[in-house]
């Protein structure tokens, strides 16, 4: 169902009728304290024009492969026969996307004047690929692997991968693969018509900071988005201890990112600074003069794709070109942690612990050519969409115990703290009853921590089959989220909105 366009005509009818003889056709756009004045249930289902709006997507896809030793007249390395794969896949996609009847007639409060188009796309995907599984010793094993795909609309790509595994002795295992990767733009990254909805902006040359119309579709000058990754990693396997380190390094060309309203709000401030010598920072009492703003708006150097009000320039009616676009590099180093603990205590059953955490070294981004290369690790990174919230260290600590028919299983989840850098700016200051968070620029975003517990009893005999039940919760102590200017209320991309949640299951095998 299509929502949030509203049908600016219903609107228009219902503003102009007559009062005295059809009042029921009426459109009242205020708030009511008589609900002699309220609106008519049918005035407000055409104005809210919630119609079916269709996305139809089919994928074929044929796959040959054949595997097996390769035969080499008997011939064998140490440590055994070379296996191998080669194969073919073909892959047939399509889509079709039709808008809304009140999109395809141009006539949306939220959104653009232009009249939506039913669009659709096809393309044809053929991919070759082989396998090899090469073992050098009976504790070296050597393993590589190519690909080629090739894409109807224009994209192609040859990605090869190698690997190597040595085990050293029966308890240590060194680990080492280096590859390419890519992913192709989708049809609808290609092909989806423009379309226009709700987003905020923050602006960096005034006090603009609330939503406004936001318009895009897709971009058929979308490339290819590549990587290439390393791995180094050892595993230790020492009795019911075990555990693995490995460190990541994956390097993105051409990443296929959203670009919002805000990303071009970044590129065009950085770029008036550049162009001007400005040296603020954008942010409130740090921003360019009215006539600053005035002949930037006027520069033909300047972003039109920011549609400012005639009266009142500081006020931002509409941003275009909000789709997917290719970003210039994304460079991520990580590491990764998982370790495991069994031990039993007799009468009281079996005990499990296990670690696994993630720390981000550096997240490198330049979402643009002019841009600056920044680093994302351990940001909020509220003023650009090519790289999320990035805490530097997530862990998950899972607690198991089971003895019997009985199991309870528990997770606690750490993200780490991180700087704020959102808007200050809240429409919530408007409603009765909220209070802004003064603090969060100097406490910036607050490390969480929370648990998750299950109990499970299994085994449970009933009518000639075999049943089982779970009882458990989400953020079991019900902390809740931290406050934010953001339009949520909260740090809803990192914390859990909800508070605590309790279900329960019953599994039934017959």
């Amino acid at each position: 169902m299509s929502n949030q366009n509203y049908d600016i005509t219903a609107m228009q009818q219902g503003l102009n009728c007559d009062v005295v003889n059809d009042r029921d056709a009426c459109y009242n756009p205020f708030f009511v304290t008589d609900q002699a004045n309220n609106n008519s249930i049918q005035v407000m289902d055409d104005i809210a024009a919630r119609d079916k709006e269709w996305t139809k997507q089919s994928l074929d896809v044929i796959d040959i492969v054949l595997n097996g030793a390769v035969p080499l007249m008997g011939f064998e390395l140490p440590g055994g026969p070379i296996s191998a794969a080669i194969g073919y896949q073909n892959r047939k996609d399509k889509f079709t996307n039709t808008p809304s009847a009140v999109e395809l007639a141009g006539d949306t409060w939220i959104g653009g004047t232009e009249k939506e188009v039913v669009t659709s796309g096809a393309r044809d995907v053929d991919a070759y690929f082989m396998e090899l599984s090469v073992p050098v010793l009976s504790n070296l094993e050597v393993e590589l692997a190519v690909r080629r795909e090739e894409f109807s609309t224009g994209q192609a790509a040859t990605t090869p991968k190698y690997g190597l595994t040595y085990a050293a002795t029966d308890w240590l295992t060194l680990r080492a693969t280096k590859g390419d990767a890519f992913i192709a733009p989708s049809l609808t990254n290609l092909f989806n018509p423009v379309t226009c909805g709700l987003s905020t902006v923050t602006d960096r040359f005034g006090p603009f900071s609330a939503f406004t119309t936001a318009c895009g579709g897709g971009n058929p000058n979308l490339t290819n988005e590549t990587s290439t990754s390393q791995q180094l990693g050892f595993d230790i396997a020492l009795g019911d201890f075990d555990i693995s380190v490995t460190w990541n390094n994956t390097e993105f060309e051409n990443r296929i990112v959203g670009i919002n309203g805000q990303d071009l709000m970044q590129l065009d401030f950085q770029n008036f600074k550049t162009a001007t010598g400005f040296s603020g920072s954008g942010l409130t009492g740090d921003q360019p003069s009215r006539a600053q703003l005035e002949a930037w708006v006027a520069n033909p150097a300047s972003n039109k794709d920011f549609i400012r009000d005639p009266g009142d320039i500081y006020t931002i009616l509409q941003v275009n070109n909000t789709s997917t676009i290719n970003a210039e590099t994304v460079e991520v180093e990580a590491w990764d942690i998982a370790a495991n603990y069994q031990f039993s205590m007799n009468d009281w059953g079996d005990f499990r612990v296990g670690l696994q955490a993630t720390f981000v070294d550096h997240f490198w981004y330049q979402g643009d050519a002019s841009s600056p290369v920044v680093d994302g690790a351990g940001g909020y990174n509220a003023n650009t969409s090519a790289v999320p919230e990035q805490p530097e260290w997530k862990a998950n600590l899972n607690i198991g115990w089971t003895m019997g028919k009985h199991s309870v299983n528990t997770i606690t989840r750490y993200i780490d703290d991180l700087p704020y850098d959102g808007p200050a700016f809240t429409h919530l200051d408007f409603f009765g009853g909220f209070q802004r968070p003064q603090d969060i620029f100097e406490t910036g975003v607050k490390a969480w921590t929370q648990m998750d517990a299950s109990y499970t009893y299994r085994g449970l005999e009933l009518l000639g089959g075999e049943g089982s039940f779970t009882v458990g919760s989400r953020n079991l102590f019900d902390r809740k989220p931290q406050g934010s200017p953001e339009f949520a209320g909260l740090i809803g991309g990192l914390q859990a909105a909800m508070g605590r949640s309790i279900y329960a299951r019953f599994i039934y095998d017959f």
